[in-house]
């Protein structure tokens, strides 16, 4: 399928993409409901799931622009350099159980909108939310073998990074696993990106107002049950912010109402497992044994008319020590850490004493930047360090641009060049330092169109 479909406009194959953005619109409610009997999440956050896919569905409909390359003129002597950003051919991603539709929406359209043919492996564990997606897919009428879906574990993951047809690999998902595709993959000559874990602290200042702050982080630490990479699990509390923040939390905590997120007014559901459910009481239980003290417990808990539900609820422990285990693990579960530090200088060391690195906000009317008019209130909060979170454009694209003199050109599909030769005098003569490569696809990156290559 690929020649075909690398060789279709770019112009012709976003319309697939318009379409699809109209299927998840008309289909959103099933979607989102397939999503929380599945997955556990509640019906709200199922939702907000499918718009941030289809965000990126819209995003990738810009592709044609998005794509474009560049001329320079006169790089060198009598050599103008043009870039192409060209299709790799079959590209894969290996995505995760907690966000079954916005993750695969990170890459799958962005790799067929350049001109890829796209490959995803879903997590075994919600095979229903992918099929539903790829029965609304199948109403697209795309060329076959442009999308395909393959379920199954790690020997499936294994074909795929071996297989010499697959180009490019995108991962998220735990950080031992992320590094396993990732020195597989790479061993094999693949483009990998490779997402993984983290463990988010967030700092709050005893001038922060604590309303807000303690709203955001229990929507934060406990949405979606705790199983997201960007859930706020360390709150470390700057001098005296630490009785009022910890005071609030803690009953914010406790009154969160868990059950099946289908049913009205519950907030959080359950966890993806039972050895999920397992592991983070475990991992409550060690918090407790290293010192720190349970103020809301979520173990052992069970919600009525669900009592086989895989049920972890909302826990909050003080006095976590930055250097306990509890406090250098990802839990990613229901579980918010809580740490005091005498000052903002303290703060500043236990986050950069971490292993990960993904965020760390401030919660804090000092730290935000002035505002643009006396009329504009001071922000509440500050994201102080963040590190991009990678995009799927290294998967999908290869920015190649090759130099070439009048001696050296390379050809581009086998009929044009990718740099091209200006008249010279006879002093010019001859080939040019960084001459292309006989490989038309060999990558230069220009400083100024790098991409990250992902994150482990």
């Amino acid at each position: 399928a690929f020649p075909d479909w690398r060789r279709t406009p770019a112009g012709d194959r976003i319309q697939y993409l318009f379409k699809l953005k109209v299927l998840l619109e008309e289909h959103l409610d099933e979607l989102a409901r397939i999503i929380t009997n599945e997955c556990g999440k509640t019906y709200a956050e199922s939702v907000g799931e499918i718009r941030r896919g289809i965000e990126n569905v819209e995003v990738a409909c810009g592709a044609p622009s998005l794509m474009q390359g560049y001329n320079n003129e006169d790089i060198a002597p009598g050599i103008d350099e043009h870039m192409f950003r060209q299709p790799l051919g079959v590209v894969a991603a290996i995505t995760p159980f907690n966000f079954p539709l916005m993750i695969p929406l990170w890459f799958l359209p962005y790799a067929i909108a350049t001109g890829n043919c796209f490959i995803l492996k879903p997590s075994e564990r919600v095979p229903m939310s992918t099929q539903r997606f790829f029965d609304l897919v199948a109403q697209l009428d795309l060329p076959p073998g442009v999308l395909q879906l393959v379920n199954g574990g790690k020997e499936v993951v294994d074909a795929l990074l071996d297989h010499p047809a697959v180009r490019a690999i995108s991962f998220v998902g735990s950080t031992p696993v992320a590094q396993y595709i990732y020195g597989r993959a790479a061993v094999n000559g693949k483009r990998v990106q490779c997402q993984g874990g983290a463990k988010n602290p967030v700092v709050i200042m005893p001038d922060a107002d604590m309303d807000t702050a303690v709203r955001i982080m229990a929507d934060s630490a406990f949405g979606c049950a705790g199983q997201r990479c960007l859930a706020a699990s360390v709150a470390i509390t700057v001098g005296h912010a630490q009785p009022t923040f910890t005071e609030a939390i803690a009953d914010t905590a406790a009154s969160r109402k868990v059950g099946y997120g289908l049913d009205t007014g519950v907030q959080m559901g359950p966890v993806i497992s039972p050895a999920s459910k397992s592991r983070i009481e475990q991992l409550i239980g060690l918090g407790e044994q290293e010192g720190a003290q349970v103020l809301v417990d979520g173990r052992a808990r069970h919600v009525s008319g669900y009592e086989e539900g895989y049920f972890v609820f909302p826990t909050v422990l003080n006095g976590v020590h930055p250097q306990s285990e509890l406090a250098r693990t990802e839990i990613f579960g229901p579980v918010l850490s809580l740490a005091p530090v005498r000052d903002i200088d303290e703060a500043m060391a236990v986050v950069n004493g971490r292993a990960y690195g993904n965020i760390w906000p401030v919660f804090s009317p000092a730290a935000a930047p002035p505002p643009a008019t006396s009329a504009t209130p001071p922000t509440p909060v500050t994201s102080v360090s963040t590190l991009a979170w990678p995009r799927p454009w290294p998967s999908s694209l290869s920015a190649v641009g090759t130099r070439a003199s009048t001696a050296t050109c390379t050809p581009r599909g086998g009929t044009a060049s990718s740099s091209t030769p200006r008249p010279k005098s006879s002093s010019n003569a001859g080939p040019a330092n960084g001459a292309a490569s006989s490989d038309p696809r060999r990558t230069r990156r220009n400083a100024k169109n790098k991409h990250p290559e992902g994150r482990l």
